[in-house]
């Protein structure tokens, strides 16, 4: 994994993150270093489970046969004519520099965001001996896990009407761009088709007559 998948996945995601700041960020450069900021705290775990999503999709099958050669180079060698389709540095600097008050960042920084997390628990190169250490250390995630497990996320709640409504919409939607996916069409309905179920099963169920004992 270390041999270029994670470094593809890595930037890949970043592509994510900038794409999502973009398309929920102002033109104005003088709220935009607020914005940012504001973007950065509301980002919530699920939103980085999506976009982690989305990165491993896009990772292209020959990055996760590349590295095997290096174990076993008497495998078939891996077609590389789809490098181009790789996130570069250049790249992502293009989409830093769309973003006002960007504008001067360079490639050099943005190689040191990609590595910003090098020193990080878990991207360190360690021995045999290290790993063997860390395995027979007492892992203190444990202790806090059951104060973890006494923490209720708050959601506020949303009924059949409005999924209902959500998904037929976006069904809608669906069915009106050229480039829609069967399968992305299928499920829509798939969804809009059983929260109406769920609708009307509850209809029925608060319109039986009260029999009194």
């Amino acid at each position: 994994m270390d041999q270029g998948v994670i470094e593809s996945m890595k930037r890949r995601c970043r592509n994510q993150l900038l794409n999502k700041l973009l398309f929920e960020g102002d033109d104005d450069e003088e709220e935009t270093a607020c914005f940012i900021v504001q973007f950065w705290k509301a980002l919530t775990l699920k939103d980085c489970v999506y976009m982690i999503n989305e990165a491993w999709e896009s990772v292209p099958e020959y990055t996760l046969k590349r590295p095997w050669r290096k174990l076993a180079p008497y495998l078939e060698s891996v077609d590389q004519s789809n490098d181009s389709v790789s996130v570069t540095v250049t790249e992502l600097n293009g989409l830093l520099k769309q973003i006002p008050g960007c504008g001067n960042c360079e490639d050099d920084d943005v190689s040191s965001w990609l590595d910003c997390d090098a020193d990080d628990t878990g991207f360190q190169l360690t021995s045999d001996d290290e790993i063997i250490a860390q395995v027979r250390k007492p892992n203190s995630d444990d202790v806090n896990s059951e104060s973890d497990e006494d923490e209720v996320i708050e959601t506020s709640n949303i009924s059949n009407f409005d999924a209902f409504e959500c998904f037929a919409k976006g069904l809608m939607w669906s069915e009106q761009q050229t480039d829609s996916d069967s399968t992305e069409l299928m499920l829509l309905k798939q969804l809009r088709d059983r929260e109406a179920k769920r609708r009307q099963s509850r209809l029925r169920q608060s319109k039986l007559p009260f029999k009194p004992m």
